[in-house]
């Protein structure tokens, strides 16, 4: 349970650190094109590299 909570505390101040550095560089309007961006990131790591990998059929599954 501490890992957990540990991981969450990393994702709030790893959060924090970047919007601030958003807004310190870029402005406050540009948050949301920001978090935009690192999910559109995360989307496309998901898509091009997880999902093909559950995709694939171990050998002994198709043996049974």
């Amino acid at each position: 349970m501490s890992i957990y909570s540990g991981i969450y505390n990393l994702g709030i101040g790893g959060g924090a650190m970047v919007g601030g550095k958003v807004i310190d560089n870029l402005g406050i309007k540009y948050i949301g094109m920001v978090g935009g961006a690192i999910c559109l990131v995360g989307d496309i790591f998901v898509l091009f590299y997880l999902i093909p990998r559950f995709k694939k059929v171990p050998e002994q599954a198709t043996q049974a």
